[in-house]
């Protein structure tokens, strides 16, 4: 969350976002309203007397404070309880005092003292330095983010209780605007009028979206969704079934609008969200497989719909724009956009209150959003969802690398940065769309830019690109302009990804693996990260291995266990030739090694540290002395020339087509059949955005690599993501910024 946090003091803050007259309130009469809050106890103590205290009065309206710390959201997979809350009168949450993510209009988080206290108004960033108060900050992080997951929010409020002290908080995709601490037993007033003036605001100043109205049991909405699920489909009507799927009984039922400047408003009818970005700052991405009401779009009821929060900025495009430029450009494998637009007015306003941004300091980060939605033709499925390991490699590299990217390169002039495993599709054959074989999708081109723009200015002055999949010169250097090398290495991290989690291989770890490589990042000041120890041994090595130097070789087939338990000194078991699976050549040669070779012209090591990092970028280097006997000059020349023979293959899309091509055709008959896929291989109680103590140094901010419902990190406020767009996994996305 770094620079997205800044507090005001309570009187700026109540009446900056709480504008209301309640001048004929007589506060007074709640002078000692919480004197029977015990705050020298445990923090259950708490919550009773906070709860009857305010349910006492006549503060609340129409709503009613819930303890729910003990019963976590039937729906939430992760489990998750919020001490308590504000939620609508009849709410389930009230009586069963079970949270309940779908109705909470205001959360409460209890902490005995201020050693749990997630702000920091004394610091650069508003982060804490502790780690119980970063802690903190994590939790209620995952409760904002969960809260904007179930509900369509432009804002949403919180409040953390430290023992006698409160602050309030106020969560949209800029960033959080927090309250200064004040004492709630001293001066009561300020959490009452806090409350009453929540609980009588307007839906919208709430938070709620007027263009996402909640459908009913009795509703002609819930009649028509509940006659699909009711209806036979054929067994490879795949998007019928996804979307009945999606209307799971336990999460909220929405019709959406999306206004179209030329074809008017167009509603659509969504359940459970097939994608959902993790965090609350940021872009926030959801995706909905949704039911067309308008029509007007072709044979199919069924279109995919994408809600998120662009940046604001006056380079910026929107999606829609840029995919119809594309797709008039014959740009082969993306989306075909049929409405976008922006909704309603519907802005963030966190920025607004940073006040070193308005004196030109660079220490507030905090980014203009607007809402916007997408809507596209294609539906495809997540690419975490590939048959075999063939396929895999078909839908990433080959239609997707030669045909999606290239084309968009050679025939539009524009790049895509942000290549991430979310953004990838397949789409399977069926009758429906008449093919006979998988085909790739590569979707998500918000963040791309056209080659004409790459001399003047970036377009967004943080990282742009999803943290997991950037290049290590990426994410070393937000700065650099993003080149077709780096997107290549980025297909390659996506490549690893599913192929460690789905793929037999000799990994014993794939949790630890996954977080090292992907989410780790090393802390550089106070709140900046660059490339983890994992990504960048693999990339200056040319081999792919764990963080103890173990190769890790895919195979053909499951291995059976080892009946003896081994020593970590003791070699690695040997891997028969005839049970390697041909994935090992795509990855390790010669892909990695060109890759490899790049980084090794970019940051000659240091000849006396030969285990360095790398060091800053030449924009030329001999990559010898010339002081050198001669003979060991023309060793070096050699190699040199070696070196750039090899980086030269992936400056252009070219080397991989003969690459792939033959990997997927010539080579077919070498590829094993669907026994090569396994069942995720991620163990879902292992969760990298909640790494040990000893990680806290090296921690990144990136999304959870995971099947959503993802982990509640942002993924939009240091270096992160959100990856993806369209069915995907769903992340950590702790956060790298994608815009």
């Amino acid at each position: 969350m770094s620079h997205k946090l800044l507090g005001l003091p309570y009187d700026e803050w109540i009446d900056a976002f709480l504008p209301m007259d309640d001048s004929e309130v007589d506060y007074m009469q709640y002078n000692r309203l919480f004197d029977g809050v015990v705050v020298d106890g445990q923090e259950s103590e708490m919550y009773e007397p906070l709860v009857n205290a305010l349910n006492g009065t006549n503060i609340l309206g129409n709503f009613v404070l819930a303890e729910t710390y003990a019963r976590y959201d039937k729906s939430d997979k992760d489990k998750k309880k919020a001490d308590g809350g504000m939620y609508p009168k009849g709410s389930s949450a009230i009586e069963q005092k079970r949270t309940d993510w779908a109705t909470v209009e205001v959360f409460i988080e209890c902490k005995t003292n201020d050693s749990g206290d997630p702000y920091d108004e004394n610091t650069l960033s508003g982060i804490p330095y502790a780690e119980t108060r970063r802690d903190a900050l994590g939790q209620i992080t995952t409760y904002a983010s969960t809260v904007f997951e179930y509900q369509h929010l432009t804002h949403h409020f919180g409040v953390v209780v430290l023992g006698s002290q409160a602050r309030l908080g106020r969560w949209d995709h800029s960033g959080i605007v927090f309250s200064y601490k004040f004492d709630y037993k001293e001066e009561p007033a300020k959490l009452a009028r806090f409350f009453w003036r929540v609980a009588h605001a307007t839906p919208e100043a709430r938070g709620h979206d007027p263009t996402a109205t909640r459908i009913l049991p009795g509703s002609a909405d819930y009649k028509t969704l509940e006659a699909w699920k009711a209806k036979e489909l054929e067994d490879d009507d795949y998007v019928a079934r996804r979307f009945i799927k999606s209307l799971t009984e336990h999460r909220p039922w929405w019709r959406l609008t999306v206004a179209d400047s030329k074809h008017g408003k167009k509603d659509f009818l969504v359940g459970q969200p097939t994608f959902a970005a993790s965090g609350v700052v940021g872009r926030c991405t959801r995706g909905y497989i949704a039911l067309s009401v308008s029509g007007g779009h072709g044979d199919s009821p069924f279109v995919y719909l994408k809600d998120c929060w662009r940046v604001v900025h006056e380079r910026s495009e929107l999606e829609g724009d840029i995919l119809s430029y594309l797709n008039g450009k014959g740009v082969a494998n993306i989306p075909t956009a049929l409405y976008h637009g922006d909704v309603e007015d519907h802005r963030t306003i966190s920025q607004d209150f940073c006040k070193c941004a308005k004196a030109g300091s660079l220490r507030c980060r905090m980014k203009a959003h607007r809402h916007y939605r997408l809507v596209v033709k294609e539906v495809g499925l997540p690419l975490q969802e590939f048959p075999c390991g063939r396929i895999l490699v078909w839908a990433i590299l080959f239609l997707i690398c030669l045909a999606a990217h290239q084309d968009a390169y050679e025939k539009a002039k524009v790049m895509h940065r942000d290549i991430s495993v979310g953004n990838i599709l397949i789409l399977p054959p069926n009758a429906e769309n008449k093919q006979s074989t998988y085909r790739g999708l590569l979707a998500d081109w918000e963040l791309s830019k056209p080659l004409d723009h790459y001399m003047s200015d970036a377009r967004h002055p943080d990282r742009t690109g999803t943290w997991q999949f950037m290049s290590v010169h990426i994410q070393d250097r937000p700065a650099a302009q993003v080149e077709i090398a780096d997107e290549l290495e980025s297909f390659l991290h996506v490549m690893i990804y599913c192929a460690i989690r789905y793929l037999p291989h000799t990994c014993a770890d794939v949790g630890e693996f996954m977080y090292q490589f992907f989410d780790d990042g090393i802390r550089r000041g106070e709140a900046e990260y660059k490339c983890g120890a994992l990504k960048r041994l693999v990339i200056k090595s040319g081999e792919l291995t764990t963080l103890t130097d173990e190769p890790i070789t895919f195979l053909r087939r499951p291995r059976a266990p080892d009946p003896k338990p081994r020593s970590p000194l003791e070699r690695p078991l040997m891997v028969p030739k005839k049970d390697v699976h041909p994935i090992n050549s795509v990855i390790m040669t010669p892909l990695l090694q060109c890759i490899t070779a790049r980084y090794r012209l970019l940051y000659p090591q240091r000849s006396n540290d030969e285990d360095s990092e790398f060091e800053e970028p030449l924009a030329t280097c001999n990559g010898f002395d010339d002081n050198e006997p001669s003979h060991g000059n023309e060793d070096r020349l050699r190699a040199q020339n070696e070196l750039m023979s090899q980086s030269k293959k992936i400056k252009t899309h070219n080397y991989m087509i003969r690459l792939l091509s033959t990997a997927s055709d010539a080579n077919a008959h070498l590829w094993p059949g669907p026994e090569d896929r396994l069942p995720d291989q991620l163990d879902p109680t292992f969760h990298p955005n909640k790494p040990k103590k000893m990680r806290e140094q090296r921690a990144a901010p990136a999304a959870k690599p995971g099947p959503q419902p993802a982990s509640k990190r942002s993924r939009s406020t240091t270096p992160t993501a959100d990856p993806g767009e369209q069915p995907a996994s769903k992340r950590p996305r702790g956060s790298a910024s994608r815009g």
